[in-house]
């Protein structure tokens, strides 16, 4: 086990755990209206400058010339998958918006309506994208013990997600506007529970203020 496990956390390190199963409805409900536009929602106007940070972070990460096969975790509409199956990936799509999934339906070989804590894969992926997932989910580091079991020796998992600090606070009030309650979390606690669930940091970026995007591999 690496060092950032062994540590004990300091306070700035922690994360702020925020979403508990009386939100996850509300946040359910907000995903499946704007399911149907989610592209233009998230590239709005001047917000495609900060989508295509974020996005092009994540895809170098990646490394996608490499992989075979992509498990898109929180598929949205399909951008990731769609840049990995033209690259020659087979993808597999989860969301738990039906919505999303029919959006992401003509970039995904195989999709299924499940939450990431509830991932019953195994062994299947050497690439697994999770953006914008972990904001929303109840526990974080089930989340990513579910994900290393989906993941082949070797394979590769990129996570997109709000950071603690300043910007991730602006976040969480943005979210707050729609009713929903957010992760912020740390590139030190995400480090941690990936170790526990065998996997190794390689690295990490700030896309934008707000988030971070990491990576880890399967030993």
């Amino acid at each position: 086990m690496g060092v950032a496990a062994k540590q004990t956390l300091t306070k700035s390190q922690r994360p702020w755990l925020r979403v508990r199963n009386s939100r996850r409805e509300r946040i359910v409900a907000y995903f499946s209206k704007i399911s149907k536009n989610y592209e233009g929602f998230v590239n709005w106007k001047f917000l495609s400058y900060f989508r295509d940070r974020e996005r092009n972070t994540v895809i170098r990460m990646l490394a996608l010339d490499s992989g075979s096969t992509l498990l898109d975790v929180g598929v949205g509409a399909g951008f990731f998958s769609r840049i990995a199956k033209a690259k020659g990936l087979t993808t597999c799509g989860v969301d738990v918006v039906p919505g999303m999934l029919e959006a992401a339906k003509p970039h995904l070989n195989e999709s299924k309506v499940v939450s990431v804590e509830k991932l019953d894969y195994k062994n299947r992926f050497d690439r697994i994208v999770c953006a914008g997932v972990l904001d929303f989910t109840r526990s974080p580091m089930t989340a990513i013990a579910r994900m290393s079991d989906a993941m082949v020796s070797g394979g590769r998992l990129v996570i997109l997600c709000p950071r603690r600090g300043p910007g991730g606070v602006y976040y969480i009030f943005e979210k707050m506007i729609f009713g929903m309650r957010v992760n912020l979390l740390t590139r030190e606690v995400l480090t941690r529970w990936a170790e526990r669930a065998g996997l190794t940091y390689i690295e990490h970026a700030h896309p934008l203020p707000t988030n971070m995007a990491i990576t880890f591999e399967k030993r």
